[in-house]
């Protein structure tokens, strides 16, 4: 059975710009450049080798891109999983970090130049570049919440969502992000084995909320989900669509793009 690719999307914090990881087959990863003022996207790169998408980062000003892989080549340079950072929306590594195995990894930018990596004790560099530096002080917050918490939760809530720690969710986190007077964007961070095909074992749901708590609309295809000014953004079966919140819930929804009948592609970067 073929199931769509898996969308997952960053926006800048500080650029109308943002990047889309598509994941499919299961370890083909592409990046791409999505220009949100014109809804315009620009093909990067492919790798053969799976983007842990809650692991990675944009910069602020949507030019860097710093990420976690996975290849299984456990006897190259790259020791089969690494973190790197390259310009976007390209993979191409400016700083390279093998890792070896899949626990934590990857990183957070601080400031456009500034990045954490969530590598602990560092011994090598098998490559790095003078213009972006590591911050050597800073650690995240000492709160449970998982392996990702390090990285996607605290990206999360830098990018204006609220960790809802008073509503329950098993085996992870629920997020809300205001989308209109009394309207809410509702995103469930999620980790575990699941019986539907097709759902990897991160995966998230949405929903849209009144402010009394009232669940006004349901979306658990929603791959993805946030918000792009006045306008919600999601994706689902390897397609990106866009609505307007009301007080009822959305209105006006309408495709954006299709990722679907992507191939691979042998493509470098300009660097």
């Amino acid at each position: 059975m073929k199931f769509p690719p898996r969308i997952h999307c960053i926006l800048a914090p500080k650029a109308r710009n943002g990047v889309v990881i598509r994941r499919g087959p299961s370890h083909t990863s592409c990046l791409i450049r999505w220009q949100l003022d014109r809804d315009e996207f620009q093909i990067g790169q492919w790798m053969r080798a799976r983007i842990f998408a809650r692991r990675s980062d944009l910069s602020p000003d949507g030019q860097h891109f710093i990420y976690f892989a996975l290849n299984g080549r456990w006897h190259t340079e790259s020791k089969g999983s690494w973190t790197a950072i390259s310009r976007a929306p390209y993979l191409k590594a400016l700083v390279m970090v093998p890792k070896g195995d899949c626990w934590d990894g990857g990183g957070l930018f601080l400031a456009p130049r500034t990045y954490w990596l969530d590598h602990g004790c560092v011994n090598s560099f098998l490559r790095d570049d003078p213009h972006l530096v590591r911050a050597l002080d800073y650690s995240p917050p000492p709160q449970a919440g998982g392996e990702y918490f390090p990285i996607y939760y605290l990206r999360l809530i830098r990018d204006g969502w609220t960790w809802r720690r008073d509503l329950p969710a098993q085996h992870g986190a629920v997020f809300d992000k205001k989308a209109g007077p009394r309207t809410y964007l509702r995103k469930y961070c999620l980790a575990g084995c699941v019986s539907e095909q097709g759902v990897g074992v991160e995966h998230e749901r949405h929903a849209i909320v009144h402010a009394s708590g009232e669940v006004l609309e349901d979306h658990p295809d929603w791959q993805w989900a946030d918000l792009d000014r006045r306008r919600i953004v999601w994706a689902a079966g390897g397609k990106l669509y866009q609505a307007t919140p009301s007080r009822r819930g959305l209105s006006g929804p309408r495709l954006v793009h299709d990722f679907n009948d992507m191939e691979f592609e042998a493509r470098a970067a300009p660097y």
